[in-house]
Parts: structure tokens; C-alpha cells; sequence
């Protein structure tokens, strides 16, 4: 059965069902780290906001506390980099982390992305919107994570049940 094309053919569905649902992990993995690495982006943005810098200056220092931070491994960083480097050849800001919320696809950096433009166009306290948007982010990942190990929890439960019957019956097998 193991050896035969017969078994490699009923078994190939379930590989390819189990090859997306890595892939599909793997995804929603990165989607949650880009999604911390952002929340610490903006931590880091009111912070330098705070301390006195303009958008721009305040960019440009968040991503080098960035660098310090996560060295030269953080998901965010060309898209970050390429805001800078629009902001040095006198592209506007706003647009520049627009396209990169675009490319991106994360709905947390869109929004951030429009009240950031919406904030610049129209007047308001930026800081104040950063460090909401950044308490927000935070509430979220908080929530997801409580929810990710109660789910993990009723799976190992499950799986406990599956085995426990089986276990039971061998027991006592060996016991008599």
C-alpha cells in the first residue's frame, strides 16, 4: 500500500491540503509580525514626535531605532526606506506611506496611512493620533493572541480526547 502508485495517488490530495494549510500559516504568520514590527514602528514615531522632531526627521530616526531595535531583519524596512528615500528627493510623505500601506496590504498600516494624510491635510494632533493608532494595534494583537491560545487549547484538548479511549483500551489490555 505504501509502496504502490495506487497509495502515492490517494495520498497526494491530502499533501497538497496539507502543503496549503502551511502555506496559509506561514502567511498569517509574517501578517502578525509585520503587524508587531509596525505597532513598534509607530511606538518609536510618537516617541520621536514627542521629543521634537517633524514627520520626516521623526521617519528617519524611528527607522534608524528600528535598525537598532530588529538589526537588518524587520519585515517593515523597505517600505520605510523608501519612504526616506522619497522624503530626500522632495516626494511628499503622505503618499509615499500610502503606496507603501498598498503594497503592503495590512488593513492597520492602510488606516494609519489615511489618518496620517488626513491628520497632515487638515490639521490635528499627530501625536496624539499616532500613539491612539498604536494603542489600538496593541488591543488587537492582545486579543488575537488570547484567542489564538484558547484555540490552541481546545485543539490539544481534542486531540487528548481522540487518544484517551484508545489509551484506556491498551491499559487495560495490558493490565489483564
Amino acid at each position: 500500500w505504501f509502496g504502490s502508485l495506487l497509495g502515492i495517488i490517494c495520498a497526494l490530495p491530502f499533501a497538497l491540503y496539507c502543503f496549503r494549510q502551511d502555506k496559509q500559516q506561514y502567511l498569517n504568520k509574517l501578517i502578525g509580525r509585520t503587524r508587531v514590527e509596525f505597532k513598534d514602528f509607530l511606538v518609536l514615531l510618537s516617541g520621536n514626535l514627542t521629543s521634537g522632531y517633524a514627520l520626516e526627521g521623526a521617519f528617519c530616526q524611528t527607522y534608524n531605532d528600528m535598525k537598532k531595535q530588529y538589526g537588518d531583519t524587520f519585515l517593515i524596512k523597505t517600505g520605510i526606506e523608501k519612504c526616506i528615500n522619497g522624503v530626500q528627493i522632495n516626494q511628499g510623505l503622505e503618499k509615499l506611506f500610502e503606496e507603501f500601506a498598498e503594497s503592503v496590504g495590512i488593513e492597520e498600516i492602510a488606516d494609519c496611512a489615511k489618518l496620517l494624510s488626513l491628520s497632515k491635510q487638515y490639521g490635528g494632533n499627530m501625536i496624539s493620533m499616532i500613539k491612539r493608532v498604536a494603542d489600538n494595534i496593541a488591543n488587537r494583537l492582545s486579543v488575537e493572541q488570547e484567542i489564538e491560545t484558547m484555540e490552541a487549547q481546545k485543539k490539544l484538548e481534542g486531540k487528548i480526547m481522540l487518544v484517551a479511549p484508545f489509551a484506556i483500551v491498551a491499559y487495560m489490555r495490558l493490565t489483564n
